[in-house]
């Protein structure tokens, strides 16, 4: 066992630091801390890694699950109960779209909270992983918009924006590539 206070060896069982004094409990050893950098480099900054795994996706996963899978599931995002009825009478195919949809975004939302914690755990998989959540989330956008494009008429396509889900998509492109060259400068991290 170790010092929590030094850091110092001890024998397993004493009451008291040798080295400082420090009053000591059973413990486990302590894990090594992982280096930022290999050596003879500056140490790299890892403010994205943490936003990552404490903001990103969580917030990525919450959405995912929430938004589109809870709200393509049920329909929700046409409106309320009889205009989802309406919309799915008039469109039967979109039902079945949306709950492929639905249940993908849910999908990849587990993913998101699966890669967060592989991350914090620095587990060697872990980038690949959120390489996987950017491509799922790809993935499902375009499955949707090819869907959409083959159920609905054009009178109606004419009449729907898909800017912002295009701009997801090449949002989506960006971060993978960005995220491949972040996790490749800190490989040596994730070898667990």
């Amino acid at each position: 066992m170790f010092c929590p206070k030094c850091g110092a060896q001890l024998a397993d069982g004493v009451a008291f630091c040798s080295s400082c004094g420090n009053p000591v409990t059973s413990q486990a050893a302590p894990a090594p801390q992982q280096p930022l950098a290999q050596p003879g480099e500056p140490a790299l900054s890892m403010k994205w890694f943490k936003f990552l795994i404490y903001f990103g996706l969580w917030a990525g996963a919450v959405l995912n699950i929430l938004l589109n899978g809870v709200m393509m599931l049920s329909g929700s995002q046409y409106g309320d109960a009889q205009t989802v009825e309406l919309v799915y009478a008039m469109f039967g195919d979109l039902k079945s779209l949306d709950t492929l949809c639905g249940i993908l975004a849910i999908v990849v939302g587990v993913l998101g909270i699966y890669t967060r914690f592989q991350l914090a755990g620095f587990k060697k998989n872990g980038p690949m992983l959120l390489t996987c959540v950017y491509a799922g989330s790809i993935a499902f956008t375009l499955i949707y918009i090819i869907g959409i494009n083959s159920i609905l008429p054009e009178y109606v396509l004419s009449e729907m924006d898909f800017s912002s889900i295009y701009g997801n998509i090449a949002g989506s492109v960006v971060m993978i590539f960005a995220n491949i060259t972040y996790f490749k400068k800190r490989a040596h991290l994730f070898v667990n």
